[in-house]
């Protein structure tokens, strides 16, 4: 087996090994090569000068993609953060405070409600509107064209 290349190799596992662990491993192996190179096509990179359409080179758009991690590791973090300091605060509320705070969430939804329905109203009746200014505007031209 020293004289197959390391292609060669992963192939031979995968027609003639019997381990499934070894299975595995070769075709974990056969989908490594290009996938670094395949993720970075498929993020915009041409393969022939390995440049971005966005000017990025592969070193700059993995920095790029380092940074976006982080932030969004920060922006996890901080979210954490505040479930954390939300669940502290319910824990620590009598039933009584907790019945009051969600009485005061469902009123502040009624409000929105409401509002989103004046507002689905206004936009029904303007609608209702335009469409009779168009069908006087039709009635007019046809009245106007028959008469000339």
């Amino acid at each position: 087996m020293k004289h197959l290349t390391g292609n060669e190799f992963i192939d031979y596992c995968l027609k003639f090994e019997t381990d499934p662990k070894i299975v595995r491993l070769a075709k974990i192996m056969d989908n490594m090569p290009g996938i670094i190179l395949d993720e970075l096509e498929h993020a915009g990179m041409d393969p022939e000068n390995c440049t971005f359409e966005n000017t990025y080179s592969p070193g700059q758009y993995i920095r790029h993609l380092e940074n976006e991690i982080q932030y969004l590791n920060r922006e996890l973090s901080d979210t954490l953060r505040e479930l954390e300091d939300c669940k502290e605060q319910y824990e620590t509320m009598t039933v009584c405070e907790l019945i009051n705070t969600l009485k005061e969430k469902a009123m502040m939804a009624n409000h929105q409600s409401a509002s989103y329905e004046r507002q689905r109203d206004k936009a029904v009746a303007e609608r209702e509107e335009m469409k009779n200014k168009i069908i006087l505007g039709v009635m007019f031209l046809a009245t106007y064209s028959s008469a000339s």
